[in-house]
């Protein structure tokens, strides 16, 4: 009977162990994915932006200001 208490303890300590694991993991994976989607949406606005920083640049090469 002692034997089956300590295999059901080793048994709860290992489950325990792997949930946090399991948990880290999915963390991990969900701050992955935020910053991807960060990545993501700054590629858009840089995109967004680059034409304009070009047409101010020109405007100001034309009048030789920078």
């Amino acid at each position: 009977m002692e034997e089956i208490l300590e295999l059901w303890e080793s048994l709860q300590k290992a489950t325990e162990f792997k949930g946090n694991r399991l948990r880290e993991e999915c963390q991990q994976q969900q701050l992955n994915h935020s910053v991807g989607d960060v990545g993501s949406w700054l590629g858009d606005v840089e995109g967004k932006l680059m034409p304009k920083a070009r047409l101010r640049t020109k405007f100001l090469n034309s009048f030789n200001l920078i």
